[in-house]
């Protein structure tokens, strides 16, 4: 979320981007308990369709080799 007139955004990575290897979770989730302090005004399909935290069966791994 971006609450100003401009933002530079930049990523961080390890390796070429992976689309198969994408994953996201609901911004709106309660579960994740994230006070926004404006209402989402525009989102991506992919946003607007990502699954909440209790409705994933397992998650992906994270960390630098892979597991958490």
């Amino acid at each position: 979320m971006v609450t100003s007139d401009r933002a530079d955004v930049l990523y961080k990575v390890d390796g070429a981007y992976r689309p198969d290897e994408e994953f996201s979770i609901a911004w709106d989730d309660p579960a994740l308990a994230i006070d926004w302090p404006v209402a989402a005004t525009s989102l991506s399909e992919k946003d607007r369709n990502a699954p909440r935290l209790a409705d994933i069966a397992v998650l992906p791994p994270y960390g630098p080799d892979g597991g958490t």
